[in-house]
């Protein structure tokens, strides 16, 4: 379970939902069983007839390099999603039904299905989304820096360098390790009672006996049955 990518774009990897899913932060969260919870955004409405969603930008809240996260920023990287997608002719069930999608060719580029005030982001489809908030908790959906992409291409500039939304940053990351450690200017009352500071992956076969946690199928033929 090795990562190869910092982007959102390449969450798919069973490597980056294991690494990376406490890096990013998205809109919201259904991780806790039988709750969604607000992390971006502190909360939402929805039109009746489920084709308006509309997503109030949580104050206060910053990326690792300290610039705040806000509105006009969610909308940017959703629109970079919404564009790579379509660029890889990849239909996930959500961005490609947004007002104005069959005419995005830059990921800076303002369409119907996107727009932003102050404090909010609206998302505006075709069609009625009443599951949007189960599929937009999704990493693939992260929101992420501009400073990550290039405005008009999308193109992630480093792979294996982000400026973190979630919880957790990037510290050291090598053939053999990823580093990732508890930010400070994380808020508090969205983390953990006593959250873990640091965690440290390691992919080098000789460290699988004295690593904490494997994470593999119960088949797994990496250690024996006494681990």
């Amino acid at each position: 379970r090795i990562p190869y990518s910092a982007d959102p774009l390449d969450y798919d990897a069973l490597a980056h939902h294991i690494c990376f899913r406490s890096v990013y932060s998205s809109l919201i969260s259904d991780y806790k069983l039988g709750e969604i919870k607000g992390v971006v955004a502190s909360r939402w409405s929805v039109s009746d007839d489920k084709t308006r969603w509309t997503f109030f930008i949580r104050n206060g809240l910053f990326f690792s390099n300290n610039d705040q996260i806000t509105s006009k920023d969610v909308a940017l990287s959703l629109t970079r999603t919404a564009l790579k997608m379509k660029f890889l002719d990849s239909n996930s069930g959500l961005l490609e039904h947004l007002m104005g999608y069959s005419t995005l060719q830059k990921a800076n580029q303002n369409i119907d299905g996107i727009s932003y005030d102050q404090d909010s982001v609206t998302l505006k489809f075709s069609k009625p989304m009443p599951d949007l908030l189960e599929k937009i908790t999704f990493g693939l959906y992260a929101i992420i820096s501009p400073k990550n992409y290039d405005e008009e291409t999308g193109e992630w500039k480093n792979k294996k360098t982000i400026i973190s939304s979630g919880p957790y940053e990037i510290s050291s990351w090598t053939d053999t390790q990823l580093n990732i450690k508890l930010r400070d200017n994380y808020p508090k009352d969205l983390l953990l009672t006593k959250p873990i500071k640091e965690a440290v992956y390691l992919f080098d076969q000789k460290n699988i006996n004295s690593s904490d946690l494997i994470i593999d199928f119960d088949d797994s033929l990496a250690v024996d049955d006494k681990y």
